[in-house]
């Protein structure tokens, strides 16, 4: 089944560059998730249940920073999947965090043997959910319900600010 994933902005920031070259930023504040069957939204997940009007299901969403050389944007929503059960959302959860901090290339303070126990640490607790990308060397590619996951914090100016899990009612 296919469940629609409505949403409303309630604040949006714009601050413009003070100079033809400045810096700008933009921020989401706050939105609000509702979940429905209607096909009024371009947001959508497959899931592998049929939720009865009424019932809570728990929507997993990353919150990201994008941007460029100029300036940024906060705010931006990634709609991962939705779960019956709050403790799968949770497990979900852990493995994108994990492999998250996997695919950082931030290791300072990290001597080569401590990277190198640490990532593999990582690569064992994510054994079921990556597998080796053979295009690029040392990359891997997150695995969810046997599909490919491609995350879009994963560029140059993009990172990932945090993973939530929201409880919500389905709206029929």
């Amino acid at each position: 089944m296919i469940i629609y994933i409505e949403n409303s902005n309630y604040g949006y920031n714009y601050n413009p560059p003070e100079k033809q070259y400045g810096n700008w930023s933009k921020s989401n504040d706050i939105t609000e998730d509702y979940l429905t069957s209607k096909n009024n939204s371009k947001e959508n997940i497959l899931v592998d249940f049929k939720p009865e009007f009424g019932d809570k299901l728990y929507l997993v969403k990353g919150v990201y920073t994008t941007g460029d050389s100029f300036g940024s944007e906060t705010g931006r929503v990634e709609y991962l999947d939705i779960f019956q059960t709050y403790e799968n959302a949770e497990l979900f959860k852990e493995k994108i965090e994990q492999y998250n901090e996997l695919i950082k290339d931030d290791w300072y303070g990290y001597n080569p043997k401590q990277k190198k126990d640490k990532i593999r640490n990582l690569k064992y607790l994510l054994k079921d959910n990556i597998r080796e990308n053979k295009e690029w060397m040392n990359t891997y590619i997150f695995v969810h319900k046997g599909k490919d996951l491609h995350f879009p914090w994963g560029g140059y100016f993009e990172r990932l600010n945090e993973i939530i899990i929201v409880e919500l009612e389905f709206r029929n």
